[in-house]
């Protein structure tokens, strides 16, 4: 299945989540909303003063740090580059190619957009090769190895993984790229949920939140 590629950004100086406390608990700034929240501005609502547009990027800037902001339009630089390098091996015109760029990074939606065999033949031109039944379920017991070693069926809970504990350690997988020749990488995620009981004045019940100290979060390359 292919998807756009409209990254996302994460860091420190990302905005809070309203009410939920700790430091990890930022919003992701996607590089496509910033750029559809500027085109809304100027196509939608015809605004094209230089002025108007200005206190419009100044607004943005109050919600989104500057240099979060500056992170989002290198994002979509790499990402353009990124797409260019997996293409490479395509032998496309350069009309097409761009067309192509074009189309994942921006013109698709956001990253749960489903691009599939029929649409990636015909409105992008890629050579799509539909599996045979024998190789469908190939494709398909690796997926189920894949989905098995992911927990792909597992909902994300942490307050289930506490499981009433003030502090569980855990580890969880998130990606996975195998090879026949150099083993395998795992993208791992790892630390500590803890519980946590805010204070609060008197004759009001305690506010539980949940913490994730995160110690690990990357690549490991396993044999």
């Amino acid at each position: 299945m292919l998807g756009p590629i409209d990254p996302s950004v994460n860091g420190p100086l990302n905005p809070a989540i309203p009410g939920v406390p700790g430091p990890n608990a930022k919003v992701p700034v996607s590089v496509e909303y910033v750029n559809a929240y500027i085109e809304m501005a100027n196509k939608d609502f015809g605004i094209t003063d230089q002025r108007n547009m200005t206190d419009i990027l100044l607004h943005l800037s109050e919600k989104i740090h500057p240099l979060t902001l500056g992170q989002v339009y290198k994002s979509k630089s790499q990402i353009q580059i990124l797409a260019r390098k997996l293409m490479k091996w395509q032998h496309l015109e350069q009309d097409k190619e761009d067309a192509i760029v074009k189309f994942l990074c921006s013109e698709s939606g956001s990253h749960d957009y489903s691009i599939r065999r029929k649409e990636a033949s015909k409105s992008l031109g890629l050579p799509v090769e539909k599996p045979s039944m024998d190789e469908y379920n190939i494709i398909k017991a690796i997926y189920d190895d894949i989905s098995k070693e992911l927990e792909l069926d597992v909902p994300f809970n942490p307050a289930i993984i506490l499981n009433g504990l003030d502090s569980v350690p855990y580890s969880f997988r998130r990606g996975i790229i195998e090879s026949l020749e150099n083993g395998t990488d795992v993208f791992i995620r790892g630390g500590t949920f803890e519980r946590q009981v805010l204070p609060t004045p008197p004759g009001v019940p305690p506010q539980i939140t949940l913490n994730d100290n995160r110690t690990l979060e990357g690549w490991q390359h396993e044999i």
